[in-house]
């Protein structure tokens, strides 16, 4: 039964866990004066931006991998 769930359940806890993280951040602007509308957009979009450069610095990461297998398979970089 729990295995039939799971492709449901696992998300929602994910994105119940992250839900509970940004308003965290959330109610932090809005403590200081900000607009709650306005602390939402922000922290939606600096949410966006630390994902974009994670997936940036991932997918770096494996294009210098890639670059770099052939001569790892042969043993020339140590």
């Amino acid at each position: 039964m729990l295995y039939v769930g799971q492709s449901i359940i696992v998300p929602l806890i994910y994105a119940t866990i992250f839900a509970i993280l940004l308003n965290r951040v959330v109610n932090f602007l809005h403590r200081y004066k900000l607009n709650r509308v306005l602390a939402i957009v922000i922290t939606i979009i600096l949410t966006m931006t630390f994902f974009g450069m994670l997936v940036f610095f991932i997918a770096s990461q494996m294009s210098m991998f890639s670059e770099a297998f052939p001569e790892l398979k042969e043993g020339k970089i140590q």
